[in-house]
């Protein structure tokens, strides 16, 4: 998602509007002024917050050499949650499989989290066959197991 539109959501949230509403959005109503100056007030306290979004896909090299400079600059010191929102969405090199990608990926992020103090959290998305009839119609089988993950056996291998 977006950094944007996590903001969106986090403002959205606590003033108790929706995002339409915040983005004026329904029925052509704009904000009142007093709901705007809450707006204002809530960007200004998010903005102290010490995130940071990197929102480019990059090839696994790309992403590395961010995260280096990144820690060596607004990370330096600190302790940095790297977080990787969809590791299908690295770019592969012409001829790569989505499956070295996402090895190589790995090897590179288990090499990272030795450098300062950074910490990798990863999404990816399941196999199909979560949603088998066999696993449907078993109730033992309504939870997901490590052969689940795409690129299970460099994910799992790789990760603490």
């Amino acid at each position: 998602m977006l950094g944007s539109k996590n903001v969106g959501r986090k403002i959205s949230y606590n003033l108790q509007k929706t995002t339409s509403e915040l983005y004026s959005a329904v029925q052509g109503k704009a904000l009142s002024d007093s709901d705007y100056n809450k707006v204002i007030e809530e960007v200004k306290t998010i903005e102290k917050y010490p995130i940071y979004y990197i929102e480019n896909s990059g090839n696994v090299d790309e992403i590395r050499e961010t995260i280096l400079k990144f820690s060596e600059n607004e990370g330096k010191g600190k302790w940095v949650i790297i977080m990787i929102d969809h590791i299908l969405l690295t770019r592969g090199r012409s001829g790569e499989s989505e499956r070295e990608v996402v090895s190589k990926l790995q090897y590179m992020l288990m090499e990272i989290k030795k450098y300062n103090r950074n910490t990798v959290i990863q999404l990816s998305q399941l196999n199909r066959d979560i949603e088998s009839i066999e696993r449907i119609s078993n109730i033992n089988m309504h939870f997901p197991t490590r052969k689940d993950l795409f690129g299970s056996d460099s994910i799992y291998q790789c990760s603490d």
